[in-house]
């Protein structure tokens, strides 16, 4: 008999990949990036995972995909409001000062706009896993605030 999936099952992996990059990221070397290669996989496959328990929930239909910008415009219009405003209301003035930083770095502009910056997210599965293929052209800073703002919108929508 297979087992019907529901939103707190995926809610529960989710939380599991997002613990594992939080221990991985406690334990980060400068000298070593192995850890947050880890860190970035199971920070990704936990944004995934909660963007796919929200769509579960919605009665939406849930994508193949790791694409977050896709999945995102799956989501309903009260959804995505709600996550853009948890996700503009986490960016503190560190997260300003860093941007601004690799802004220097790259010698180039990024947006701190959700809605802009998940297109740029939307390989990060496949292009953090085979890193070593090419580099990365945009830097991964919000990745932490994207995830707490859709857990964010999965506990207020009682999927936890």
């Amino acid at each position: 008999m297979i087992k019907k999936i529901q939103p707190k099952d995926i809610y529960k992996q989710a939380l599991a990949f997002e613990k594992c990059a939080k221990i991985l990221h406690d334990h980060y070397d400068f000298w070593d990036n192995s850890t947050k290669i880890g860190e970035f996989m199971n920070e990704s496959l936990s944004v995934e995972l909660y963007l796919k328990a929200i769509l579960l929930f919605e009665k939406k239909e849930i994508k193949r995909t790791h694409h977050f910008d896709e999945l995102f415009k799956l989501l309903s219009k009260e959804s995505q409001d709600e996550i853009i405003k948890f996700f503009n209301n986490s960016i503190d003035e560190e997260k300003v000062q860093l941007k601004s930083s690799l802004e220097s770095i790259y010698n180039s502009e990024f947006t701190n706009e959700l809605i802009e910056i998940l297109p740029h997210y939307k390989n990060l599965f496949v292009d953090v896993r085979y890193k070593f293929e090419k580099e990365l052209t945009y830097p991964i800073i919000y990745l932490p605030e994207v995830r707490e703002a859709l857990k964010k919108r999965c506990n207020d929508l009682g999927i936890s």
